[in-house]
């Protein structure tokens, strides 16, 4: 892919595009990612990542994080599971960490791809880091959120494998 003044794609509004439509007529294609990530008490968190910036071993930034991996991403799963949701992992992705905003945040997004997707299908990405999403203060709100989605009718639960194979299958019927 070369890069253009532009942009590596052409121009293509939402409204001319064909209509994309998902299994049994979902408005929306739900696909949670949760980032399961190693970090190393050796390597300094840049200030950008979270970090402090202070020189290693810098213990507070770094048992925030495991403690993703040892009990967060279980706390995930288990909120994923009561909705029957399957995730697919990805690695070093952003979050937005603010607790009171997640379920209001999550839920209006919801609701404008919702909208939308009745007229052309839309991917509702949820990007989660098990040490920030994970913890005691965060998962009922994001428990809450996906309660809210999964309580509406046209909801399809997918991996982005699926979406994708979904997608590329629509695509070549054309």
């Amino acid at each position: 892919m070369k890069p253009a003044p532009y942009g590596p794609f052409p121009y293509s509004p939402i409204i001319r595009r064909p209509r994309l439509t998902w299994p049994d007529g979902a408005h929306v294609a739900l696909w949670v990612i949760p980032n399961i990530e190693f970090f190393s008490l050796t390597e300094k968190v840049p200030a950008g990542s979270g970090g402090p910036g202070t020189p290693v071993p810098d213990i507070p930034s770094w048992s925030a994080r495991d403690y993703g991996n040892r009990v967060g991403v279980f706390r995930l799963m288990q909120a994923l599971d009561r909705h029957g949701i399957r995730a697919t992992v990805a690695l070093n992705s952003d979050l937005c960490a603010y607790h009171p905003e997640i379920i209001d945040m999550i839920c209006r997004q919801f609701d404008v791809l919702y909208r939308e997707g009745a007229e052309s299908g839309r991917v509702m990405a949820i990007a989660l880091h098990p040490y920030l999403t994970g913890v005691p203060h965060r998962i009922d709100a994001f428990d809450a959120a996906l309660g809210y989605i999964c309580g509406h009718a046209r909801v399809w639960k997918a991996t982005g494998a699926e979406i994708a194979r979904h997608y590329r299958a629509q695509i070549a019927k054309r």
